[in-house]
């Protein structure tokens, strides 16, 4: 048992429920059997556990109760785990002058008797916390983390490195953000990848110590939820700068894969950024070095920014996408989620700047056999057996359309005349409720 009292202190749920204090009550932890709680050391070497058994119907307006938590660790990081069926509407943590809403991990999908809050970092190590429950019926455990550098290390004031334009961007290897943490150790898996997945950590918008907030991260997910190194390929501070995750080994960083999808991450690259986007908007700087990334990987690997491909979790998962477009959740918030086509078009601006090509995909053996796709000069014949008429596109290498003319349509039949000779290798995309057919064609007189 930790020797330092419990402060709880009633709060009426006003104009803002965390700040309006009515009374205040110290309680030893023996003394009452409300809250029962207990510290200890976890499997970690850089957490702390701290228990409670919440019985709050026997607590008057317990609900507008903030919980003041001496825990007597130095913490850069608090996580909590609850019951898989405690409901985190208005629960907060509060920390110094900032109020963080709790929301369930978005990697918690592996997990079923129990579910963790999003990760909550602090710039400067605290030992005292406030917790406002809200909803919060459930035991739950506080995980305090503490991510500092080792003292030998001085704090660098500035890593945001140029912009490299089409070549590989500037990175902060990871011998640099986990001098002092033990180094992964574990057989890598490589694919190749097809969608990169974008996220949000979901954590905190002021906090600017990016090496701490990436090593707080790494605790979390290796000695905490006990995987095997961090789950993201890559993390993007909210100044741009873009550190290397999971560690490849002797794989290519891109290539390794990760844990980050809605537990189906086969042909998927997770890039997370760091912060907060529910309500708050992404910096300038995260998204120019966002899309820098996506720009160098597509390039190498000849994907589509405007495209897509099939994915067990979603058959037309954008080239590009957001974790939500796999499995229900609120990653990469709403406001980041908002820019997704923007990015997906400035991706692609800066690709054909490049002089980058991408590939077709070639979706008929995903999707059906029914199409049969046929040309004579310039003339495109498509026979199919839905009875309803396609939606066809048409475009070029680098993915811009190119204007045809319906020459003829019906139910299982469609002539089209593609125009402008001299595109001569054009792609042609058939979309027939949820089947589709690519096919490239070259042009010929």
């Amino acid at each position: 048992m930790i020797a330092s009292v419990l402060n709880v202190w009633h709060t009426m749920r006003k104009n803002n429920p965390l700040l309006t204090m009515k009374r205040k009550y110290t309680i030893l932890p023996t003394a009452i059997l409300i809250l029962i709680f207990s510290c200890c050391i976890s499997s970690g070497q850089h957490t702390k556990m701290l228990h409670f058994d919440f019985h709050l119907s026997a607590v008057k307006n317990a609900k507008n109760t903030v919980y003041t938590i001496a825990a007597e660790y130095p913490a850069t990081g608090i996580v909590l785990c609850t019951d898989s069926h405690a409901d985190y509407t208005n629960s907060y943590l509060v920390a110094g002058k900032d109020t963080f809403r709790l929301s369930p991990d978005e990697h918690s999908a592996d997990l079923t008797d129990s579910i963790f809050s999003n990760l909550v970092t602090f710039s400067m190590p605290l030992d005292t916390f406030g917790f406002y429950p809200g909803n919060i019926e459930s035991k739950v455990t506080f995980y305090f983390i503490d991510a500092r550098l080792p003292e030998k290390k001085k704090e660098q004031k500035s890593l945001k490195k140029k912009s490299s334009g089409c070549s590989e961007p500037d990175m902060i290897d990871q011998s640099v953000w986990r001098e002092g943490l033990a180094d992964p150790d574990y057989i890598r898996s490589v694919h190749e990848v097809h969608n990169c997945i974008i996220h949000h950590t979901a954590g905190s918008n002021t906090d600017t110590n990016y090496i701490q907030v990436i090593r707080n991260i790494y605790i979390y997910h290796t000695e905490i939820r006990e995987w095997s190194d961090i789950g993201y390929n890559y993390l993007i501070a909210q100044d741009g700068t873009i550190f290397k995750g999971r560690d490849p080994g002797e794989h290519e960083q891109d290539n390794v894969k990760g844990a980050h999808f809605c537990n189906s991450n086969t042909g998927t690259m997770g890039i997370s950024i760091m912060g907060n986007y529910n309500d708050a908007d992404p910096t300038e700087e995260s998204i120019e070095s966002l899309v820098d990334l996506l720009n160098w990987k597509l390039g190498k690997d000849s994907l589509n920014p405007l495209g897509t491909y099939p994915h067990p979790l979603n058959q037309h998962l954008g080239v590009i996408a957001g974790h939500r477009d796999g499995c229900a959740t609120e990653c990469p918030g709403d406001l980041l989620y908002a820019l997704m086509d923007n990015i997906r078009e400035e991706t692609m601006q800066r690709f054909t700047i490049c002089g980058y090509v991408y590939l077709p995909v070639f979706l008929s053996e995903v999707y059906s056999n029914d199409v049969l796709i046929c040309q004579k000069h310039n003339r495109v014949y498509i026979q199919h057996t839905f009875g309803q008429l396609p939606e066809i596109h048409v475009c070029d290498q680098l993915g811009r359309a190119i204007a045809f003319q319906i020459i003829s349509e019906e139910a299982g039949s469609s002539t089209i005349q593609i125009n402008g000779s001299d595109k001569k290798l054009v792609f042609i995309t058939i979309d027939l409720k949820d089947h589709r057919t690519s096919k490239a064609l070259f042009l010929h007189e």
